[in-house]
């Protein structure tokens, strides 16, 4: 499974006087399931025009993930605040998590406090293995 994005661009082409202009393009991109932030993507023959009779180059894409406000992204892991009432804490309870894959239902242990890490394995970013939420 991977997310579709269109890519707008504008290259230089050289026209038959020898001037360069510029020539729009979209591209429909397949952004493959895992990449992470910073990696890049090579679209092979979709680059600049090459000098001469020379094939088109490769074009790289730069990834830059747009995580919602209430995700922080650290490599393939993903984590979220989960607010409590003071007795759901105290007492323990069952609260259903958002995750970007769907809704989730955790046990928050009693006696919980403030800044108490609980893990969904395998629930963050996919891999081989996924990242953990």
């Amino acid at each position: 499974m991977h997310a579709q994005r269109t890519v707008t661009l504008q290259t230089p082409v050289i026209d038959d006087q020898g001037r360069v202009t510029y020539q729009t393009r979209t591209l429909d991109v397949a952004i493959p399931k895992g990449i992470l932030d910073g990696q890049r993507l090579r679209l092979a023959a979709q680059g600049g025009v090459g000098i001469g009779n020379a094939p088109r180059g490769d074009l790289y894409l730069e990834i830059a993930l747009d995580t919602p406000k209430r995700y922080r992204v650290d490599g393939r892991d993903v984590t979220t605040d989960l607010p409590l009432a003071p007795w759901e804490a105290a007492l323990g309870a069952e609260v259903v998590v958002p995750t970007p894959s769907g809704d989730v239902t955790v046990t928050v242990p009693a006696g919980s406090s403030a800044g108490r890490r609980l893990r969904l394995k395998r629930r963050g970013i996919p891999d081989n293995p996924p990242g953990d939420f």
